[in-house]
């Protein structure tokens, strides 16, 4: 009986380590949601030296470190441990904030909340020649140039932040400033907007990067009010409504934590004039444009209510997880959304806009030394 007894255990100790390895993913190169990557794939067997051994080894190491059976499972555990036991994340990419509240710590997030983004003297100089390289280029077509700056989460709503952190100044103000005291490029910094509105809604995702409907409302009426200034458009934000609804964000996904979706309503615009065009000659030439550059997706949405103005917009998944560009295309003719940085000349004499306007959310704020590129403008 006592034999049996051991002989059950060796037997239940070598399922236990056999399991994992019977269900491993053996190709691998799957994408991890909550870690937003890509999972190593088991590697090619090339065992003709040393050092192809020793590359074999290692690589197998991260494989299977990867794709281990039941990995999933066991990471979930984990994580939803650290939550409910520490409030704290075990993606490094995520920090735990009061109430509820979710953070992005990539990209030197956090640091924006803090004041020590790293931006010096001699970047903010870089990109004012870049930008205004980007702005001449334009007005050699005749067609118009304006910035958005986009306040990360972390500027407006620095408060949820365990630690000492208010609002204040941040890179955002600083590049708007500098630009407008340096330049005769337009550019809208939506920050005290956002501010002022935030007193009476909830204008970001606790649990998600970016901003919700209302927030994006909110900035879509602000650059309304600028085209107006600018002469460009003479015209008023679309009307609007909202009905309940949820979010599954981001955060929430790379928190890898079972939590309910978040509360958030979705926008409905009254008596819509523009439609979104998916098919037809000019669906096939944007999107062969678009795949020549190795962008994936694009937007363009017409409005025969409205008699003129065409507008290119290039930007991040501010505006393309949002509705402002649904929005923004009520007031103009003709609207192209591409989510990337970098203008490009085939689709400017493609869509001939009288407005280019590039949008960027303040993490990525010191790569406007970079991008858009002028030569790409016109070569």
């Amino acid at each position: 009986m006592e034999k049996a007894k051991k002989n059950l255990i060796y037997i239940v100790f070598l399922i236990s380590l056999l399991l994992p390895l019977l269900f491993s993913d053996f190709k691998g190169g799957g994408v991890s949601e909550s870690e937003k990557r890509v999972l190593a794939k088991f590697p090619d067997i090339e065992l003709n030296s040393l050092n192809s051994v020793n590359e074999f080894k290692d690589s197998f190491d991260i494989w299977f470190i990867d794709n281990i059976g039941f990995r999933n499972s066991a990471m979930r555990i984990k994580a939803s441990i650290e939550y409910w036991l520490f409030n704290v994340s075990s993606n490094k990419s995520v920090v735990v904030g009061k109430d509820g509240w979710l953070f992005y710590t990539g990209s030197s997030n956090l640091e924006i909340a803090a004041g020590t983004y790293p931006i010096s003297q001699e970047k903010l100089i870089n990109i004012k020649n870049n930008q205004q390289k980007v702005q001449d280029k334009l007005h050699e077509k005749g067609i118009n140039y304006l910035i958005i700056l986009v306040p990360s989460k972390v500027s407006v709503y620095p408060e949820n932040l365990y630690g000492n952190y208010s609002i204040r100044p941040t890179v955002i103000d600083k590049l708007s400033s500098f630009l407008g005291e340096n330049t005769s490029i337009p550019v809208i910094n939506l920050k005290n907007e956002l501010l002022d509105a935030k007193v009476s809604d909830l204008l970001y995702y606790k649990q998600d990067t970016h901003w919700n409907d209302l927030g994006a409302y909110v900035g879509y009426c602000s650059v309304i009010k600028t085209l107006n200034q600018m002469n460009l458009l003479s015209t008023s934000p679309a009307g609007i409504t909202f009905t309940d609804s949820t979010h599954d964000g981001d955060l929430l996904t790379m928190l890898n934590v079972d939590l309910p979706q978040e509360e958030s309503p979705s926008i409905n615009i009254n008596n819509s004039k523009a439609f979104r065009v998916q098919n037809g000659e000019q669906f096939t030439e944007m999107a062969e444009l678009t795949k020549q550059a190795d962008v994936k997706s694009f937007y363009i949405y017409k409005n025969p209510n409205v008699k003129k103005y065409r507008v290119l917009i290039y930007g991040d998944s501010f505006f393309n997880s949002s509705p402002i560009t649904m929005l923004l295309a009520e007031n103009v003719s003709e609207l192209y959304f591409v989510p990337s940085y970098e203008i490009m000349e085939d689709m400017i004499n493609y869509t001939k806009p009288d407005l280019v306007i590039l949008e960027i959310t303040e993490r990525f704020i010191n790569n406007l030394d970079k991008v858009p590129s002028p030569s790409d403008i016109s070569k």
